[in-house]
């Protein structure tokens, strides 16, 4: 399990002036699931394809999905449902 959060400058990508990573991995080290901020989020395909506006994004599995930040506490607490999923 890997957790990285640092105070950003407030941007239009991060408004809430926070860069995060939250990280499962399993035994072999690949990510299980994951909640992060690092890169934009592209929607459809093809040359109708949209980025999201906002980088907040959750990777579970191979699946790719915006994710709709509100807090720290409610990512946290977002993070650990999804964990508990998989139990």
């Amino acid at each position: 399990m890997i957790f990285k959060i640092s105070r950003v400058a407030i941007t239009p990508v991060r408004p809430h002036g926070l860069n995060y990573s939250l990280v499962l991995l399993n035994a072999k080290g690949v990510r299980v699931i994951g909640f992060d901020n690092a890169h934009s989020v592209s929607q459809g395909s093809g040359p109708g394809k949209k980025h999201a506006k906002q980088y907040d994004h959750k990777h579970i599995g191979e699946k790719v999905a915006p994710y709709n930040f509100k807090c720290a506490y409610t990512l946290v607490t977002d993070f650990w449902g999804e964990v508990d999923k998989l139990v």
